[in-house]
């Protein structure tokens, strides 16, 4: 078994910066006989039912449900500066159910009042949705990474009391190393820049005693994927691929590397790698599968079943529309409702599953006549635009 596990991991739910297929993740990750697979997207959670449906296939991996989420160190109610200056990353796995419960919540929220270039939470969010989840430093564009870049140490050491004191020992401080096999700046700097802040992580992950954690910042599943995620990236930014010093190029290293890569790349940090290992195992396995939730719609006592209710709303309203009801219009109402039924049957037969779909039609009226009572705006109403229409007596062929 690999003594490694991938905890940053974007599929191609990381919009227009993941180009990792999840099947292919799972597939590579079993043959490595890697114990476990996370699944970090960049602000949303997309991707995870698919993540979960996948590894059902693959056993032998455990799933690990996350995100990499947007985070706006002064608030995500504050709308004001360019994106670098208001945004971090910081990475939030659920430990359970509850975890993710919690995670999606944030992310959620974020995407109601924390858009400002990205969906972004804050430190207000983490004090209020902490439980059940462990939190990584995350990448160069990590809270922590960029106080260091920016010589703030007094403060970033604030901000790892912070976190610890949250998260307690969930929390890790993440290490990359990314040394690129290309010769632009723009990629190179990448490598430079983890190399310059390494030593300062690792001092505050011993004054603290909060653990390290190796990483792979994945957006693809091989190295040979490198070029095509490149033009994904430049389709992104709106550059050209033939221009070698656009600003943003990776380093091709974000693959999903084999355990013996990253053993190789971290021997001299090996309890950053037997961190993955104890991560994994702090996640508890949980499925999102479940019956479909309709809103209970009490029937009322004289019809039998919300068959004999929905035969009854039909009638009322074709009465409405078209005053007498002919044996022309009989006959059609008579076909479509009994096509419902039997579209019903062979549903129940094919999968097993009761879908009460007649109930469904009757929540959906009921929906739409308290849409007609709420005003939009100057518009007028649906009542009075359907009297202006005023049909003269159609009949079913006319609709």
């Amino acid at each position: 078994m690999s003594s490694f596990v991938h905890l940053h991991v974007h599929t191609q739910y990381s919009i227009l910066d993941g180009a990792a297929f999840i099947q292919q993740l799972f597939g590579k990750a079993e043959a490595d006989k890697q114990p476990a697979l996370a699944i970090t997207d960049h602000g949303n959670m997309f991707g995870v039912k698919e993540f979960l449906n996948t590894a059902a296939n693959y056993p032998l991996v455990k799933p690990i449900v996350g995100c990499e989420v947007y985070l706006a160190p002064e608030g995500r109610l504050l709308k004001k500066n360019k994106e670098e200056a208001t945004t971090c990353h910081l990475v939030l796995l659920a430990k359970n159910h509850a975890g993710y419960l919690n995670l999606i919540k944030m992310v959620s929220q974020a995407w109601i009042d924390g858009v400002y270039y990205k969906p972004r939470i804050d430190h207000e969010l983490l004090q209020q949705y902490h439980h059940g989840l462990i939190a990584m430093s995350a990448c160069l564009a990590g809270e922590l990474p960029r106080l260091i870049l920016a010589g703030k140490m007094e403060e970033a050491s604030r901000l790892v009391t912070w976190y610890k004191n949250l998260f307690g020992e969930y929390y890790y401080i993440e290490l990359q190393r990314h040394k690129t096999r290309l010769t632009t700046q723009n990629a190179m700097e990448c490598y430079t820049l983890q190399k310059q802040i390494e030593p300062h992580l690792l001092d505050l992950a011993q004054k603290h005693d909060v653990k390290l954690v190796a990483t792979n910042d994945v957006h693809f599943v091989n190295y040979e994927d490198a070029p095509a995620h490149d033009r994904l990236i430049c389709v992104a930014t709106n550059d050209d691929v033939t221009n070698e010093n656009r600003k943003i190029r990776y380093t091709e290293e974000e693959y999903l590397k084999s355990g013996q890569e990253m053993i190789e790349l971290f021997s001299d940090i090996p309890q950053a790698l037997t961190a993955t290992l104890e991560i994994a195992d702090k996640v508890e396995p949980f499925s999102l599968d479940r019956a479909p939730i309709l809103p209970h719609f009490p029937i009322p006592a004289e019809f039998s079943d919300a068959d004999a209710y929905l035969r009854h709303l039909t009638y009322q309203g074709a009465e409405r529309l078209y005053g007498t009801i002919t044996p022309e219009l009989t006959e059609r109402i008579d076909m479509e409702l009994g096509t419902i039924m039997r579209i019903l049957r062979k549903v129940v037969l094919m999968t097993g599953v009761c879908i009460k779909l007649c109930e469904l039609m009757v929540i959906i009226e009921a929906g739409m006549l308290w849409g007609r009572r709420v005003p939009s705006g100057n518009t007028t109403s649906m009542k009075s635009r359907e009297a202006s229409r005023a049909p003269s007596k159609p009949t079913w062929k006319d609709i």
